[in-house]
């Protein structure tokens, strides 16, 4: 009996604890922008480029500091899509975001990495500082559908 009621302990201590872990995917908009600088602080999902992802909610908190921004990837911005925009119709948020804000393109690029996404990119800039804006169209498991990324780093011009 004592065996019986030790292993039902051990087995809902262990159910327990694995319900009650914390899990964040994402950075919440309403958080300060000091709290997305200190990496101690901030439980995040990084994906393979070392990017933080961050939920579409963070765009408005994005352009207070644009200059500091570092590595973030906007995970939400858009549905799974089912083809890749030509040339002519593709429009990126982060880059009107930018434009309405005073920058102006300087570079831009489009092409696919081995074994990677499918990537649009632009360089802008404001004379203060310099941005790097990605597209990114992930492959999904089925063929004809695509998960749709966008990602920001930004320094100063020295």
């Amino acid at each position: 009996m004592m065996k019986q009621i030790f292993f039902i302990i051990v087995l809902l201590s262990f159910f327990w604890g694995c319900n009650n872990q914390p899990k964040q995917d994402t950075i919440n908009g309403s958080d300060a922008i000091s709290e997305i600088k200190n990496e101690a602080e901030l439980e995040q999902s990084v994906n393979e480029w070392n990017y933080k992802e961050v939920g579409s909610n963070y765009i408005d908190t994005l352009i207070v500091d644009i200059c500091s921004t570092q590595d973030l990837e906007f995970i939400d911005l858009y549905p799974i899509m089912d083809s890749i925009a030509s040339d002519k119709y593709e429009s990126l948020v982060l880059h009107d975001l930018l434009k309405d804000n005073g920058f102006e393109i300087t570079n831009w690029g489009r092409g696919n990495w081995m074994e990677g996404p499918r990537i649009v990119s632009f360089t802008m800039s404001n004379g203060k500082c310099e941005c790097q804006i990605d597209k990114l169209y992930y492959s999904t498991e089925n063929e004809d559908e695509y998960k749709v990324t966008e990602r920001i780093k930004c320094s100063e011009i020295e």
